[in-house]
């Protein structure tokens, strides 16, 4: 029901999209592209999330000949780097986090307890003019966890036997509330083969032009001939781009992977607008990036297909929650409950 919403709801509020055909047969063969999904578990197990994330990504990649493999690894205790107004996420129901899973057809999946950084091994380098740092710990985690997802997805590539040729990078509560547009496909496909340490066309770095600080940190997609030099060495990559800024008031998520990418030699780097398709969520309650550092007035498409998506996202949070509640209810111990169990490959923190 709530996917069928989506799909009614947001095609009314968007353009028309006439881009999205099936390939058919893929005569030319398909390419095998990773999503890794890092962090809280948030709102990814209920409904409007996975199923969107499989109907609307998955799905729509196979039919233009791209095979998505999701490997994640995820915390079922919530450790956000910043808070926003509202609710805190509600309580994951570990049945509900398999279902999700199995919706998805998970490649591997692993998971982990918060773990506590120490702040005095920040800012990450001897710099000789002060950095302000802006959620430093959040920073850190994004790339400790990437170099245990990039670990599996290696383990994945053999074990099926394929090659990634681009890595994505996402979060668990990214709301796919519509396609991609078909050009992303075509980038990922045109872009799988080259040599892009002599091409001057091919990008190594996508990125979603509709956000506010220019990178997204909750999706990104990056080649892989660049994977290694950007996630391989985990947090020591920040070591090499600690005191430089580019010209911002403090270094944040954003920034610093401006700066990786320029440390990984992402020379060629492409905006692809996710406006009319995607929006992670900014609290418990669903609440979606629209208006407050989203989209503007200027751009009413984007900006009606985000607030018909933020009313499906809100209603199914509300709806989760008192089930949630309810479950806790009757489970005096589910704070205790097990994580559901690893998948896949794995790897050592």
């Amino acid at each position: 029901m709530l996917i069928a919403a989506v799909a009614i709801v947001v095609a009314s509020a968007t353009v028309k999209r006439d881009d999205v055909a099936d390939l058919g047969a893929c005569p030319q063969g398909r390419a095998d592209v990773a999503l890794l999904v890092s962090g809280s578990v948030r709102s990814f197990m209920i409904p409007n999330v996975y199923k969107s994330l499989k109907t609307n990504l998955i799905d729509f990649m196979a039919s233009h000949c791209i095979n998505v493999h999701p490997i994640m690894y995820l915390g079922l205790k919530e450790a956000a780097g910043i808070e926003h107004k509202g609710l805190p996420y509600p309580q994951a129901i570990p049945s509900d986090l398999d279902e999700a899973l199995d919706h998805v057809n998970v490649a591997a999946v692993d998971f982990y307890e918060p773990t506590q950084y120490d702040s005095k091994q920040f800012p990450w380098g001897h710099c000789s003019k002060p950095v302000e740092y802006d959620r430093p710990t959040t920073v850190w985690a994004h790339f400790d966890k990437a170099q245990k997802l990039l670990c599996m997805a290696r383990k994945v590539e053999k074990e099926k036997n394929i090659h990634f040729s681009w890595y994505m990078h996402g979060r668990p509560e990214y709301f796919w509330y519509a396609p991609p547009p078909v050009d992303f496909a075509t980038t990922l496909w045109d872009g799988q083969d080259t040599n892009h340490d002599t091409d001057a066309v091919q990008p190594t770095l996508i990125f979603d032009e509709d956000w506010y600080w220019k990178y997204n940190d909750a999706f990104y997609v990056v080649h892989s001939s660049r994977a290694n030099a950007f996630w391989g060495s985990g947090t020591d990559v920040l070591k090499s781009v600690a005191c430089k800024r580019i010209g911002q008031r403090v270094a944040n998520a954003e920034t610093n992977l401006f700066l990786v990418s320029d440390f990984a030699g992402c020379r060629v780097r492409r905006g692809i607008s996710f406006g009319h398709s995607a929006r992670p969520a900014f609290n418990g309650e669903g609440r979606l990036w629209c208006e407050e550092y989203g989209f503007s007035h200027e751009n009413p498409a984007k900006l009606r297909a985000c607030r018909a998506a933020n009313r499906i996202s809100e209603d199914a949070n509300a709806q989760y929650r008192e089930r949630a509640k309810h479950w806790l209810e009757k489970r005096a111990d589910a704070q205790e409950d097990a994580m559901p169990a690893a998948r896949g490959p794995t790897c050592q923190p």
